[in-house]
């Protein structure tokens, strides 16, 4: 997580509300580990325990804070 990515959610049902301390493009990457996976991956479980890129959005442009 970098500067611009200030955000790491545990639960579903989430509302984020970030300061923002420049003008110009942000993107919200979703990142998920799958971990209610793991049984259903049966040899490859391992595979649960990483972090995946699931979602980005569009770039959202700033223009007025």
């Amino acid at each position: 997580m970098g500067a611009r990515c200030p955000f790491l959610v545990l639960a579903a049902e989430a509302c984020l509300h970030a300061p923002l301390d420049a003008l110009g493009g942000y993107r919200l990457p979703v990142l998920i580990q799958p971990l209610y996976l793991k049984d259903a991956l049966g040899s490859a479980s391992a595979y649960a325990d990483d972090t995946y890129r699931w979602v980005e959005a569009g770039a959202i442009r700033v223009t007025d804070p």
